[in-house]
């Protein structure tokens, strides 16, 4: 036949990382930076607009992609965000506050093509899961990281998800 249709599919996984925000060694770059010259607004300036150029040119590749009926894409991508860890001291009785920040999963979802109106061409599906905030002591943490349990813990905001469903139409 004389059509053109292609299949692409993509799965990402990004595991989450733990970020420890402790004032040290912020105070400690900014003390070193602020005693040695150096000027980064140039760097800055020429990686943001590479960057900026990049994300057009991906932009237009995408919409040209999307333009084609026969065309199918197949998204799958889950990222767990960062788990982001205050501790209100350094001794090992001090509080932490730990806020996770979930896992976010983004896919196409045209499984359920007939339930939703034929004016639009794909159905996504983002879900924004396990958001939550707890408290322990560091010691308390680091215990419970190593053994893999959260019985250390106190809830400070219950585990809760956001789910969304988007259409689209590209003409």
């Amino acid at each position: 036949s004389g059509e053109y249709g292609s299949t692409t599919n993509t799965q990402i996984r990004v595991l989450p990382l733990e970020i420890v925000y402790s004032t040290d060694p912020v105070e400690a770059v900014s003390h070193i930076l602020d005693n040695v010259n150096v000027e980064f607004a140039d760097d800055y300036n020429r990686l943001a607009s590479r960057m900026s150029s990049w994300r057009h040119k991906q932009e237009r590749r995408l919409l040209q992609a999307l333009a084609h009926k026969e065309k199918k894409i197949h998204v799958d991508v889950v990222i767990g965000a960062p788990v982001l860890v205050f501790p209100e001291g350094r001794h090992h009785d001090d509080h932490v506050l730990v806020v996770n920040l979930g896992e976010l999963h983004f896919e196409d979802d045209n499984s359920t093509r007939e339930y939703f109106d034929k004016d639009f061409d794909d159905r996504w599906r983002l879900q924004i899961s396990s958001i939550q905030a707890q408290r322990s002591t560091t010691r308390g943490y680091y215990s419970a990281v190593s053994k893999g349990k959260d019985e250390e813990f106190q809830q400070v905001i219950e585990p809760f998800s956001v789910q969304f469903s988007v259409l689209t139409k590209v003409e």
